[in-house]
């Protein structure tokens, strides 16, 4: 089954089309139509090299039916340099999780 997501990718990154197409293979995507109850959105900010570490800010969010309520997780991921050259594991920095309306 094909899910309903939108993909928010970096306009001016020179792999978003290879990173855009192998997303839509993973995720089974399929454009998100008017009639859909529920849809989902990823959201990858720029990667950021400063110093010995790499980061990119991740977004998923769920909306249901009227797009008013749903939920957001975001995360920024980071990846340090260590002395040897070599980079290390990818950890979480900042992660926050939510919903669209106050409860």
């Amino acid at each position: 089954m094909r899910s309903q997501w939108e993909l928010r990718l970096p306009a001016a990154d020179p792999q978003r089309s290879l990173v855009e197409t192998q997303l839509r293979y993973i995720l089974r995507v399929r454009s998100i139509r008017p009639t859909d109850t529920l849809t989902h959105t990823l959201e990858i900010g720029e990667f950021r090299v400063v110093r010995d570490t790499a980061s990119v800010a991740v977004r998923v969010s769920d909306a249901a039916l009227s797009r008013s309520t749903g939920s957001t997780w975001m995360e920024t991921v980071q990846v340090e340099r260590h002395e040897q050259g070599w980079w290390g594991r990818a950890f979480s920095r900042v992660v926050e999780i939510g919903d669209r309306l106050g409860c």
